[in-house]
């Protein structure tokens, strides 16, 4: 198991609990994926760790609320 999948598991169950979240997938820049709150956990754990990934700029999310001026918590 590679870290991304762990990563995309916790992602889509958070977004399945919550489906207000916001997920944010990122490698060196946030990259745009479009999640469903009612598909399957596994469904959406997919299409996360099927993202292209090997970048950690953990900033990249950061940047990106703060252009839209959204509040994270």
């Amino acid at each position: 198991m590679r870290c991304i999948d762990v990563a995309a598991l916790v992602a889509a169950a958070v977004l399945r609990r919550n489906p207000q979240a916001e997920v944010i997938p990122f490698e060196s820049n946030v990259v745009a994926c479009r999640l469903n709150p009612r598909d399957t956990v596994m469904t959406n754990a997919h299409k996360l760790a099927s993202l292209p990934c090997g970048g950690t700029n953990c900033s990249a999310p950061l940047a990106y609320l703060n252009q839209r001026k959204a509040n994270g918590d």
